[in-house]
C-alpha cells in the first residue's frame, strides 16, 4: 500500500542513490584511467573524459535493482554487488537491509551477504586508495591506526543494514503477533458473550414455558369446560372465543419458545407469520365493535407484520383501558407509504383492571424505527385514542425484526 510517508522515504532515498552514484562514477573515472593528479593545495583533479561506460552502466544497474528489493531481495542484492567495486555503497546497504528484513532469509544466508558486502568494500572502497594490504602502509603507528579504523569502519557499515533489517523483521513479527492475539482475544470474547446471552435466553424459555404455558393451558381448560357446561349460548359462545384465544397463544408461545431456544445458531423453523390477510379474523376474534378498511395490496412481510402487531396492539389496549369502545382502523398508501391509522371512542363500560409492562406500544415504535418509519399514541380531544403508524412501502432496513 503506497502511503505520503512511504512516498518521500522512497524519495530521499533516489537522491541519495544518485550522489552516491555521482561519486562512484567521477572515483571509478579517475581510478580507472590512472589519472590522479596531485597539485599542490588543489587535492585531486578530475575531467569528464575520464567517466567509464561500464562504471555508469553497473551503477545504474545497482540503483533500478534497488527499486524492486521489497519484492525480490535476493536478485537485488547481487546486482549491486558490482557497484561496490567502483565505491557505490548505498545500493548495497539498502539491498542488504531488504534481505535481512525478509522474512525467508536465514541468518546463515544474511551472514554471508554481510560478508560479501565487508570484503568488497575493504578491498575497492577506501582500499583502493590507501592500498592498506601492503606492508609499506603499515610501517608507523598513525598509518596502522588508520588502516585498524577503516577495518572496523568497514565492518561497521556491513553489519549496520543487516542489524537494522534483523530488528526491522523481529518488530514486523511481534507486531503481527499482537495482531492474532487481538483477534483472538476479540473472537473469544465475542463467545462468550454469546454463551451468555445463550444461557439467559435458555432460562427465559425455560420459564416462558413452564409458567406462563401452564397458566395458559389452564385458562384453555377451564375455558373448554364453561363451553361444554354454561347454558347460556352467548356464555359458551365467550367461552368459546377465550379457548381460541388460548390456543393461538400458546401457538405463539411454543414459537417463541423456539426461537429462544435456537439462541442465534441458526434458523428456526416457524409457522407462517400473520399479515394483512389475517386482520379480519383477528378483528373478528376479539369481539369489539370495529370497522377495517384495508386500501392496500400485498406488502413486504415486515411490513404486514408490524402492521398486524399494531392493530393487535392497539385492539388489546381498547379492551384492557376502553371497553365499549368503537374503533376504525384504516390502512391506506399515502405518498409512497402505507399509514395505520387506529382510533377508537370513549370506553363505555368498566375498565379491567390487568397488568401491564407498557412495553406493547414502546415495541411498536422500536418496530417502526427499524422499518425507518413513524409511531406515535396518544389521547384525542374527544376523549379517545388513537396510533398512528406510517412505513416506507419498501423499507431499508439491515435489520430482520422478529416476533417476540
Amino acid at each position: 500500500m503506497t502511503t505520503p510517508r512511504r512516498v518521500a522515504f522512497e524519495s530521499l532515498l533516489i537522491v541519495v542513490l544518485l550522489a552516491d552514484a555521482m561519486q562512484a562514477v567521477m572515483w571509478g573515472g579517475v581510478l580507472d584511467a590512472e589519472v590522479l593528479e596531485q597539485d599542490e593545495g588543489s587535492g585531486y583533479t578530475w575531467d569528464l573524459e575520464y567517466v567509464s561506460p561500464i562504471v555508469v552502466a553497473t551503477v545504474a544497474v545497482a540503483i533500478i535493482a534497488v527499486l524492486f528489493r521489497r519484492r525480490y531481495p535476493g536478485t537485488a542484492f547481487f546486482l549491486t554487488l558490482p557497484a561496490l567495486v567502483f565505491s557505490a555503497i548505498v545500493p548495497a546497504a539498502v539491498a542488504l537491509y531488504s534481505v535481512a528484513r525478509a522474512n525467508s532469509a536465514t541468518m546463515r544466508r544474511i551472514c554471508a551477504c554481510f560478508a560479501v558486502v565487508f570484503v568488497l568494500n575493504t578491498l575497492f572502497g577506501y582500499g583502493k586508495v590507501v592500498r592498506w594490504w601492503e606492508p609499506e602502509n603499515w610501517d608507523s603507528a598513525e598509518t596502522g591506526l588508520q588502516n585498524i579504523n577503516w577495518l572496523v569502519s568497514s565492518a561497521a557499515f556491513a553489519a549496520a543494514p543487516a542489524v537494522l533489517g534483523l530488528l526491522a523483521r523481529s518488530r514486523e513479527r511481534r507486531a503481527a503477533l499482537l495482531r492474532t492475539v487481538q483477534r483472538t482475544q476479540q473472537r473469544e470474547n465475542e463467545l462468550l458473550v454469546a454463551a451468555a446471552l445463550a444461557r439467559e435466553r435458555a432460562h427465559l424459555a425455560r420459564e416462558m414455558h413452564d409458567v406462563v404455558s401452564h397458566q395458559v393451558s389452564l385458562i384453555a381448560v377451564q375455558s373448554g369446560a364453561m363451553q361444554v357446561t354454561l347454558a347460556d349460548p352467548d356464555d359458551r359462545d365467550r367461552a368459546r372465543v377465550i379457548r381460541t384465544l388460548c390456543r393461538q397463544t400458546l401457538d405463539e408461545l411454543r414459537q417463541m419458545v423456539g426461537v429462544l431456544r435456537a439462541a442465534g445458531g441458526g434458523s428456526t423453523d416457524l409457522a407462517p407469520q400473520p399479515g394483512l390477510g389475517d386482520l379480519p379474523s383477528l378483528v373478528h376474534r376479539s369481539g369489539i365493535d370495529a370497522v377495517l378498511e384495508i386500501g392496500v395490496e400485498a406488502l413486504p412481510a415486515a411490513v404486514e407484520r408490524t402492521i398486524y402487531r399494531t392493530v393487535q396492539e392497539s385492539l388489546t389496549n381498547v379492551r384492557k383501558h376502553a371497553p365499549g369502545a368503537r374503533v376504525s382502523i384504516g390502512i391506506r398508501c399515502v405518498g409512497g407509504n402505507i399509514e395505520t391509522v387506529v382510533r377508537n371512542t370513549p370506553g363505555s363500560g368498566p375498565v379491567s383492571r390487568l397488568p401491564s409492562a407498557r412495553y406493547g406500544l414502546r415495541g411498536i415504535a422500536e418496530r417502526a424505527e427499524y422499518l425507518n418509519g413513524e409511531f406515535t399514541a396518544g389521547p384525542t380531544a374527544e376523549g379517545g385514542f388513537i396510533v398512528h403508524l406510517r412505513l416506507p412501502s419498501s423499507p431499508v432496513s439491515g435489520r430482520e425484526i422478529e416476533d417476540g
